[in-house]
């Protein structure tokens, strides 16, 4: 082979690798070009433009509203006609009746984690009180419906008149978007007296 032939033979391949050099290069550029046109306007551009013109978006927002000021689901049913004051209520002693039953949602909430009663004056205001320790533990509700007692300890500052009372129930267990959201009892009829 003659230094002319090896040197023919060397511009050739110089050619080719050009060539296929070139080819890769615009076939590079073009996937570029595609993807960036795909990411930049038509892939999430396409997407969106479409929800916004069925009404996905508008709807979506009204769902995130709602969920974020629905009020949570309930865990216990209570029965107020049945929820009575037994005695007189006074400082020294307290006892409420009350009646509930587990929910569907509330079978699956587990024991409470914390139980406060508030007492509402009768002129509106807000005092957390607690249960008499001495008088047992927590009652466990199921779905069936049971009778059970509670006893306040009233403070002495409290004072006589017709009041209210209600607690603020924390399962910590409950399934669901953005739990532990503590849950309240209804407010129930109190009428404090001196002895």
């Amino acid at each position: 082979m003659t230094k002319q032939e090896m040197g023919n033979r060397a511009v050739r391949f110089g050619e080719s690798l050009d060539y296929w050099r070139k080819i890769l290069s615009a076939v590079v550029m073009l996937g570029s070009l595609l993807w960036a046109g795909w990411v930049q306007f038509l892939g999430p551009g396409i997407k969106a433009a479409v929800q916004d013109f069925v009404g996905i978006t508008e709807i979506a927002h009204r769902l995130e509203e709602v969920e974020r000021n629905m009020p949570p689901p309930s865990v216990v049913e209570w029965n107020e006609r049945i929820a009575r004051q037994i005695g007189n209520c006074t400082p020294d002693r307290c006892t409420y009746v009350l009646n509930g039953a587990r929910t569907d949602y509330g079978e699956n909430c587990g024991s409470p984690s914390s139980i406060t009663p508030y007492v509402r004056t009768s002129a509106g205001q807000n005092i957390a009180v607690s249960f008499d320790p001495s008088t047992g533990g927590n009652i466990e509700l199921t779905r069936t419906p049971l009778s059970f007692t509670v006893h306040l300890s009233i403070p002495s500052h409290l004072g006589p008149g017709d009041h209210s009372w209600r607690a603020r129930v924390i399962y910590p267990d409950c399934p669901g978007r953005g739990e532990p959201i503590p849950r309240w009892t209804p407010w129930f009829p109190l009428k404090v007296t001196e002895e």
